[in-house]
C-alpha cells in the first residue's frame, strides 16, 4: 500500500504551541498561521522566536519551514516579516494581506509609548497586571506619558504595591494637576497602602476644589475605617450614600456594620444596593456567615455561584462555609470544584489542605501545604524573560 503525502496540516500528534500573550494554543502550522494574521499585534517577533521554531522543526517535523522561517530577516519591517511568515506553505497569498499591510502601517506610524501601551492594556484587561507592567515600563522608557504613569499605577495598585502606585499617580499629576481622576487614583493608593498623613492631606487639598466630591468623602471614611473609628466612618459613609448612589460606598457601610457587630444594620444597608448580583449575594453572604448563620450565608453563596460558576473564589469560600458548619462531604465537592477551576489557587489550595486536616488526612494536608510553597517559588518565570527583551 502506497504511504500518503502529508499536507502541512497533517502533522503528528504534539502538545501544540501556546503564543503568550491570547494563550492560544495552535496544533498545526496553518492554525498559527491564522493566529498570527488574526492576532498580529499579540504575536509581534514570536513566529520567528526560538521556542516556536523548535515546536515547527521538532514537534511538526517540518524542518524545511523551519528553516524558510530563519531566512525572514529579524531587521525587516513588521510587515515584511508577517507577509513572508504568513504566505508560507500558500496559506495565504500575497493578495490576501492587503487589508492587514494598511493596518500594520498605521499600527506603525504611531509612536512607540502607544504600542506599548496598547500591549500593556491588553495583559491589563486579562487580569494579568505583572505583564501589563512589562510593557507600561517600556514605554515609559520613550515617553512619560500620563496615560501610561496612570495605567501602571493602577496596575500597581492591583498587585497591591501601594507606594509604587502612589510614586506613578504623583508622577502623572505633575503633568496633569488638575486631573480629579489622578487625584482620586493617588489618594486611593495612599490610603490603601496606610500612609494615612499624605493621604489626608490631598483629601483636604482637593476638598477646597471639590467641597462635594463623594470619592473623598468615601475616603476619608476609609482611612477611619483602617483606624478601627467605625463610628465616624459610618456617619461620613451615611453623607457620601446620600449625594451618590454607589454600590461600593454601601458595602463599605455594611463592613463597618458588620465590625461592630450590628449584623441587622449591615443587611439593612446591603438592602438599598439597586442590582442584586453576585457581588451583592458575595456580600450579603458574609454578613450572615460573621452572624454565624451558616445555613443562609451558604444558600446566599450557592445564588452567587448561580452567577459565575466560574468563579474560584466563591466555591473556595462555600468550601470554607460547609466546613465551619461542619459539613466535610460538602466542603469537600466545592473544594475539589475550586481547585479544578483554580488548580493553582494559594486560597483554594489552602482551604483544601484545611478541609483534609479536617478530615484526619494529615499526609495529604501537608502534601498541599508544600505544593502552595513551592508555587510562590516558580510563578513568573517568563515574565523575566519578558524584561530582558524589549523587543515588539
Amino acid at each position: 500500500m502506497a504511504n500518503l503525502i502529508q499536507t502541512i496540516g497533517q502533522e503528528i500528534e504534539n502538545a501544540g504551541y501556546e503564543f503568550r500573550m491570547t494563550r492560544i494554543r495552535c496544533y498545526s502550522f496553518e492554525e498559527a498561521q491564522y493566529h498570527c494574521f488574526r492576532y498580529w499585534r499579540q504575536s509581534i517577533g514570536e513566529f520567528l522566536g526560538a521556542d516556536f521554531l523548535a515546536w515547527v522543526a521538532g514537534a511538526l517535523e517540518l524542518a524545511n519551514m523551519a528553516e524558510e522561517l530563519r531566512k525572514i530577516d529579524p531587521a525587516a519591517s513588521l510587515y515584511e516579516r508577517l507577509s513572508g511568515f504568513l504566505t508560507l506553505g500558500g496559506y495565504f497569498d500575497p493578495e490576501d494581506l492587503g487589508g492587514l499591510q494598511d493596518e500594520v502601517a498605521q499600527w506603525e506610524s504611531r509612536t512607540l509609548w502607544e504600542q506599548f501601551k496598547e500591549r500593556g492594556d491588553f495583559w491589563a484587561g486579562e487580569g494579568d497586571f505583572e505583564r501589563a507592567l512589562v510593557f507600561y515600563r517600556q514605554g515609559l522608557d520613550y515617553d512619560a506619558r500620563v496615560e501610561l504613569l496612570n495605567n501602571a499605577g493602577a496596575a500597581h495598585l492591583r498587585l497591591g504595591e501601594y507606594n509604587e502606585a502612589a510614586g506613578l499617580f504623583a508622577r502623572a499629576r505633575l503633568i496633569a494637576p488638575d486631573n480629579m481622576d489622578l487625584r482620586l487614583n493617588l489618594i486611593e493608593s495612599l490610603v490603601i497602602g496606610g500612609d494615612h498623613e499624605a493621604a489626608a492631606a490631598e483629601i483636604s487639598a482637593a476638598s477646597n476644589t471639590n467641597p462635594n466630591e463623594p470619592e473623598l468623602l468615601y475616603f476619608r471614611a476609609e482611612i477611619d475605617f483602617q483606624n478601627k473609628n467605625y463610628s465616624r466612618a459610618i456617619s461620613i459613609l451615611s453623607e457620601a450614600c446620600e449625594l451618590k448612589y454607589e454600590p461600593q460606598f454601601i458595602y463599605r457601610l455594611a463592613d463597618c456594620y458588620i465590625k461592630i457587630r450590628l449584623y441587622d444594620k449591615a443587611l439593612d444597608a446591603l438592602a438599598t444596593v439597586q442590582e442584586q448580583d453576585g457581588e451583592f449575594l458575595r456580600r450579603q453572604a458574609a454578613v450572615l456567615a460573621a452572624a454565624n448563620n451558616l445555613p443562609m450565608a451558604i444558600k446566599a453563596l450557592q445564588k452567587a455561584i448561580s452567577h459565575n460558576s466560574g468563579d474560584t473564589g466563591l466555591w473556595v469560600t462555600l468550601a470554607q462555609y460547609h466546613r465551619r458548619d461542619y459539613d466535610l462531604p460538602s466542603a469537600g465537592e466545592a473544594i475539589s470544584k475550586a481547585v479544578t477551576l483554580g488548580p493553582q489557587n494559594p486560597r483554594a489550595l489552602l482551604e483544601q489542605a484545611r478541609i483534609r486536616k479536617a478530615q484526619g488526612r494529615v499526609r495529604e494536608y501537608q502534601a498541599i501545604l508544600t505544593r502552595v510553597l513551592l508555587g510562590f517559588k516558580n510563578n513568573y518565570r517568563e515574565i523575566e524573560d519578558m524584561i530582558t527583551n524589549k523587543t515588539l
